[in-house]
């Protein structure tokens, strides 16, 4: 029912914090090239930038904070706690914008969330990754943008502008790394170790 949907769609939310550093780290520690994954890494760093920049530029929040009662019969998980937790963070930084260690973390255009796994999947397609992997990624992508909905952080036109700010971080990635996605199946050969 909707509290297993719920759990699901939470879980699969909270699994972008474990995303972004364990696939930077496979692509920058593990990856056999190197420049696959330099190519991987710049993307995320742009894809974040990029969704930095659009809530400064669109500052907005999404369907929970903007209409609480909506969302007030989902069952209680890991997500719920969080979008209290940055509730309590915005109502502390509206009170006293000056005080210390105040944050305001509260954003909906464009979806990072769809905008990091989007970039994930489309370069796990593009380097020719292995297909479980593809099919993992595009599989993540989709329970995001349900979760996104279901559980009312995002806007259906949050997760499109994330859509858009993703595939914008993979061209301008391979703009300013110079990367041949042509070439990037093909595993360069090791150098030979002088005798």
């Amino acid at each position: 029912g909707t509290g297993m949907a719920t759990h699901v769609l939470s879980a699969a939310y909270m699994l972008f914090f474990v995303f972004i550093p364990g696939t930077l780290a496979f692509a920058l520690v593990f990856s056999p090239n190197l420049q696959a994954g330099l190519f991987y890494a710049t993307a995320q760093s742009i894809n974040w930038l990029l969704g930095a920049a659009s809530y400064f530029l669109v500052p907005s929040l999404g369907p929970v904070y903007a209409d609480p009662s909506v969302f007030a019969n989902l069952p209680g998980s890991g997500v719920t706690q969080l979008q209290d937790l940055l509730l309590d963070q915005r109502l502390q930084f509206l009170s006293d914008p000056a005080a210390p260690g105040t944050a305001q973390s509260i954003a909906a255009f464009a979806s990072l969330h769809v905008s990091i796994f989007f970039t994930g999947a489309l370069a796990a397609h593009l380097l020719g990754l292995g297909r479980r992997v593809r099919v993992a990624a595009w599989v993540m992508l989709a329970l995001t943008i349900a979760a996104t909905i279901h559980l009312g952080w995002h806007y259906v036109v949050d997760d499109v502008g994330g859509l858009v700010l993703g595939a914008m971080a993979v061209v301008l990635a391979r703009a300013v790394t110079g990367f041949d996605l042509r070439t990037a199946r093909r595993v360069p050969a090791p150098n030979p170790v002088p005798a």
